[in-house]
């Protein structure tokens, strides 16, 4: 049911060709206006191959290959965290840890999930808990 009857679905549409041009660039360039979100590196990797997923369009090896590569890049080899760029250089924390979690999900490999097992991830949560069964995002922090 429509909460508004002034809304028609025809007058809302989706570029989705060029929603996919858009989101596929990133995959390989963006813009310096992104350079603030160094350190949210996996989120973007996310959003942009999870939007893709949502319209329909899976990643071709090639740029598949290339964001697995990324992300490994940007595990603790020492916690099985996610850092949100590179390691070293920055610290695991838990939220881009989900972030890449999500992108290897998404892209569905074998590749793509032999990271995440060889990722001892499990150490990395287990470690972020609390005794009261909270999380911490990061090792002594918020």
């Amino acid at each position: 049911e429509i909460c508004d009857p002034e809304l028609r679905r025809e007058a809302a549409s989706l570029l989705t060709r060029e929603h996919r041009t858009y989101c596929a660039s990133g995959l390989w360039r963006l813009s310096a206006g992104y350079a603030s979100l160094d350190a949210s590196r996996p989120w973007l990797c996310y959003w942009i191959v999870h939007s893709l997923s949502i319209l329909g369009t899976r990643i071709d090896a090639a740029a598949a290959d290339a964001v697995i590569n990324f992300i490994g890049r940007c595990r603790d080899p020492d916690c099985g965290g996610f850092c949100g760029g590179p390691y070293p250089g920055q610290m695991a924390h838990l939220a881009p840890t989900y972030a890449a979690v999500n992108t290897l999900v998404t892209i569905g490999t074998p590749a793509a999930f032999e990271l995440i097992k060889g990722a001892k991830l499990g150490s990395f949560l287990r470690a972020m808990r609390r005794e009261d069964g909270a999380f911490t995002m990061h090792h002594d922090g918020e």
